[in-house]
């Protein structure tokens, strides 16, 4: 591209379209990283095109270029409509121009980059299953995006991915963003177990139960699990919830890594709430 035609992305309305298809590419690109490259590709080019821009009407384009990296697309869009009707010259400070050009595209890439990935890192990461704890839905390695933004408080029948924490590295050896995956189950001061049968209930109180009843013993209730369950669960419990953690089991009640295993998981060990399953092709998937 020649730099009387990257002069012309720095025309108004151009930057603010190209504003828009950058952050359309930062948003996805929480989700599949390759696509947050094409948003830093955008920020260098919109600061390049920033330096020419001023420096086609005269200036040296110093300002301009340090206000389109240091802040992106959307400062190049308002630089385009601020100076809107200016006059270009393309006089002789565009002849000189590559140390410029050169220098604020690395700017704002290197800019781009770390505001991208210290702000998307804070909405959505994608990271490996490390089991199929929620087989048949998923399985171990497929790809999945985990938000910490949509963590907030648990909710019974959430799905989410757990970090690291004392207990669960003790038992699983996994140096890894999401050492585990469950299904929410038991909340704060509540006791889970599951009785001879395989049917899990969940009290507000230590409970003296051996077999599903109907109607449960008062203050316990047996969730319905059909909806998710794939194998029948072994007889555990009953385990107190502590304050500050949630009870968390695996769909796949043969794998054994949940709280049964290392006991209830500390609420700040949640890495956050699994949205999606997105590699491979044939087990993409909302959750």
């Amino acid at each position: 591209m020649s730099f009387f035609r990257l002069v012309q992305v720095a025309r108004w309305p151009r930057p603010l379209v190209l504003f828009v298809v950058a952050a359309i590419s930062a948003l996805l690109g929480a989700a599949w990283r390759p696509l947050l490259f094409a948003a830093i590709g955008l920020w260098a080019a919109l600061a390049a095109s920033a330096v020419l821009d001023a420096r086609a009407r005269g200036r040296h384009g110093i300002v301009a270029g340090i206000l389109a990296a240091a802040g992106g697309p959307l400062a190049a869009a308002l630089l385009a409509r601020a100076t809107r009707t200016h006059v270009r010259k393309a006089g002789p400070h565009l002849s000189g121009s590559l140390p410029f050009v050169v220098a604020f595209a690395i700017a704002g890439a290197v800019a781009g980059y770390v505001i991208a990935v210290a702000t998307l890192d804070r909405i959505a990461f994608t990271a490996s299953a490390p089991s199929g704890a929620l087989a048949p839905r998923t399985r171990a390695g497929d790809r999945l995006v985990v938000s910490p933004l949509l963590r907030g408080e648990p909710a019974r029948g959430e799905v989410v991915a757990i970090g690291p924490f004392a207990a669960a590295d003790a038992v699983l050896g996994r140096s890894r963003r999401v050492v585990a995956l469950g299904r929410v189950l038991g909340l704060v001061g509540e006791w889970v177990g599951a009785t001879d049968e395989g049917e899990l209930y969940v009290c507000l109180q230590d409970p003296d139960i051996v077999k599903a009843v109907a109607p449960p013993e008062p203050g316990c209730v047996f969730p319905d699990e059909t909806a998710y369950l794939t194998s029948t669960t072994e007889a555990f419990g009953p385990v107190e919830v502590p304050p500050g953690t949630i009870f968390v089991l695996a769909d796949d009640r043969a794998t054994l890594d949940d709280s049964r295993t290392f006991g209830p998981i500390p609420i700040d060990a949640l890495a956050g709430h699994i949205v999606a399953t997105v590699w491979p092709p044939g087990r993409i998937a909302l959750h």
